[in-house]
C-alpha cells in the first residue's frame, strides 16, 4: 500500500516544475529582486545573456521561444530594453510585463525630473534608466515585483509579503548609511569624475556633483584638446578621485591620475552583480560596495 502512494522521481520533478511559473528578467539586477521575492515559487531567469548589457542586447530566436514559454516578464523600463517590442512581437507573447520603475519620478538625459504621471516623458525624452542606483528607488521596484508575483500566485502571498517587507527594512537601512556617510563628507569633496553614467541617481540622492568625463568607456584616445581641457576641469574642481570603466583607455585613464593626482577607482559595478557567493552577487551587496567604494575614495 505504501509502494502504491509513491510517484515516480520523474513525475515528481515534472510536477515540481509546473508549479513555479517561468518569470524572466531582462537584467540580473531584476533577476536577484525576482528570486529574493519569488524564492522556490518561481522559476526566474535572465532574458539577456550574461556579460550583455541589456540596451546593447539583440533578440534572437531562442529568446523569443523562452519568451513564449514564460508567464512573467519584469523589465527595468526608462528606455532601457530598447529590443522589447520587437521581441513581443516574434515571440508572440501575450502575458503580463511589469515595468519595475513604474511610479517613481525619473531623471532625463539634462537631469530633470519626470513625474510618473509624465507621459510625455516616456515617450519623448531620454529618460536615464538607472534608477535601481538609489536605494529608495528600489523599494518601488521590489513593491512592483511583489505585487506582479501576487497577482501570478495569490496563494503565496503572505510569503512574498514577509519578503518584501524584510527587504525593505535592508533598503531603507543602507539608505540610512548612504545618508549619514555622504553628510559626513566636506561639501568640496562630494565631486566625483566619471565616465559612467549610471550613478545620477545616486548623487542627486545624497548630494554628490559628478562631473563628466566623455569617451573612456570604449577603450579610444581622446583627442588632445579634448583631454587638455578635462585635466585643467578636474584640477580647477579639486576632484577627489575618478571612477571608470575597465575597458576605458588605460593611457588616457593613467595621463588623468598621474596629471591630476586623484584616486582612480574600477571597482563600481552599474549592470551586473558580482559572482555567486561575492558580496556584490546580490543588488543590496553590489549598492552597499559601491556607496563604500566611492565614500573611500572622496575622502
Amino acid at each position: 500500500m505504501i509502494r502504491s502512494l509513491l510517484l515516480p522521481l520523474g513525475l515528481v520533478f515534472a510536477h515540481s516544475v509546473a508549479a513555479q511559473p517561468l518569470v524572466l528578467t531582462s537584467s540580473p539586477i531584476l533577476l536577484d529582486l525576482v528570486q529574493q521575492v519569488g524564492a522556490d515559487s518561481v522559476r526566474a531567469e535572465c532574458l539577456v545573456p550574461a556579460g550583455t548589457r541589456s540596451p546593447d542586447f539583440e533578440p534572437t530566436p531562442e529568446a523569443a521561444r523562452r519568451l513564449a514559454e514564460a508567464q512573467l516578464l519584469v523589465v527595468n523600463g526608462a528606455g532601457y530594453e530598447p529590443w522589447l517590442n520587437d521581441l513581443l512581437k516574434q515571440s508572440g507573447y501575450e502575458g503580463p510585463v511589469i515595468v519595475a520603475t513604474q511610479g517613481l519620478a525619473l531623471l532625463d538625459a539634462d537631469g530633470q525630473w519626470h513625474e510618473p504621471a509624465d507621459e510625455t516623458a516616456a515617450s519623448q525624452v531620454d529618460l536615464d534608466p538607472y534608477a535601481w542606483q538609489d536605494p529608495q528607488n528600489l523599494v518601488r521596484y521590489v513593491g512592483n515585483i511583489g505585487g506582479a508575483l501576487t497577482s501570478l500566485l495569490p496563494a503565496r502571498a503572505g510569503a512574498f509579503q514577509i519578503r518584501i517587507a524584510a527587504l525593505g527594512r535592508e533598503l531603507r537601512s543602507l539608505q540610512d548609511y548612504a545618508r549619514s556617510q555622504f553628510a559626513a563628507l566636506p561639501r568640496d569633496r562630494r565631486r566625483m569624475a566619471t565616465s559612467l553614467t549610471a550613478f545620477n541617481y545616486l548623487a542627486a540622492a545624497y548630494g554628490l556633483q559628478i562631473v563628466p568625463i566623455p569617451g573612456l568607456a570604449s577603450g579610444q584616445e581622446l583627442r588632445p584638446a579634448v583631454l587638455e581641457h578635462m585635466l585643467v576641469g578636474i584640477t580647477q574642481l579639486h576632484v577627489p578621485a575618478v571612477f571608470f570603466e575597465s575597458t576605458a583607455n588605460v593611457r588616457t585613464v593613467k595621463r588623468i591620475a598621474d596629471e591630476t593626482r586623484t584616486k582612480v577607482i574600477t571597482t563600481l559595478r552599474s549592470d551586473d552583480l558580482g559572482p555567486a557567493g561575492s558580496p556584490t552577487a546580490t543588488c543590496i551587496g553590489m549598492l552597499r560596495a559601491n556607496i563604500d567604494a566611492i565614500i573611500s575614495a572622496l575622502k
